[in-house]
């Protein structure tokens, strides 16, 4: 009985041996695959969608270059990304606000095109937050004009960061002009409406009498054109947004291929 189970320990043991053998040959033969590079970086388009830029990965050097990397350009890049998809939020709202206001039923009963509004004044309150962020990082002493002088990592973390927020505060405040001049516009619309009816109580207008045409104005500069035609409005407000965030999206990928090979050498 001994001999037999002793037998029969060796053959389990055997069999063990051959599938842990099998296994690891199979392991050994498949393929490696090495991790995606996060810097990877893609190519420009004109869709305002949000934009898909690479990371900037951590860095452990204590090196004044990796500091300022770590403390200012690694939060500053994540600010401007959070812009970019606020504003590709922004992008699409804007689009239902020009076709609402285009439509004639809703100038009766503003109500909706006000929340339309109110929500754009909120996406652009959030793009402002986030510059702050890199508008506080430029003004840290570990890279002002100064400290940069003589070091040129230093000189190039700083100069991409003013690149950056050079075309974040120029997108920001194109949208926050569009917003404030819509709004104020609905304003003098509902103030003359609201003066027409309390002045024209008892009162009738000639049948002879003409009502002058309003003043041609003209368009603002770096504002959309709008014609009053939905169609055509919303292909200049996609235009119009589009520009920016190509703008936006060429110098952010510049911007991160500086601060890769920094980022880099401070693992």
């Amino acid at each position: 009985m001994c001999g037999l189970r002793s037998n029969r320990v060796r053959t389990s043991h055997v069999r063990a041996g051959i599938a842990v053998a099998s296994a690891c040959a199979w392991i050994a033969a498949a393929p490696s695959t090495a991790p995606p590079n996060p810097f990877t970086l893609d190519a420009a388009t004109p869709s305002p969608s949000p934009i898909a830029l690479p990371e900037i990965g951590r860095v452990r050097s204590t090196g004044i270059a990796c500091v300022a990397m770590r403390d200012l350009v690694i939060p500053s890049f994540a600010a401007a990304r959070r812009n970019d998809t606020e504003y590709a939020d922004a992008t699409q709202r804007l689009k239902r606000y020009i076709s609402a206001s285009d439509d004639d039923s809703n100038k009766q009963a503003p109500a909706y095109l006000e929340g339309l509004l109110s929500k754009l004044d909120m996406n652009v309150s959030a793009l402002r937050t986030s510059l702050l962020v890199i508008n506080r990082a430029l003004g840290d002493p570990r890279i002002s004009a100064d400290a940069v002088r003589g070091n040129p990592q230093l000189s190039d973390l700083r100069a991409q960061l003013q690149r950056i927020y050079a075309v974040q505060a120029d997108r920001t405040n194109a949208l926050g002009e569009f917003v404030m001049r819509e709004q104020a516009a609905m304003n003098r619309a509902e103030f003359s409406a609201g003066s027409t009816a309390f002045s024209g109580r008892g009162t009738r207008t000639p049948a002879t009498e003409s009502i002058p045409a309003a003043a041609p104005t003209r368009q603002p500069i770096g504002m959309p054109v709008r014609s009053g035609i939905e169609f055509g409005d919303i292909a200049s407000i996609a235009d119009w947004t589009g520009s920016y965030v190509r703008q936006v999206r060429q110098t952010e990928n510049g911007a991160a291929k500086v601060f890769f090979p920094i980022a880099q050498s401070c693992r």
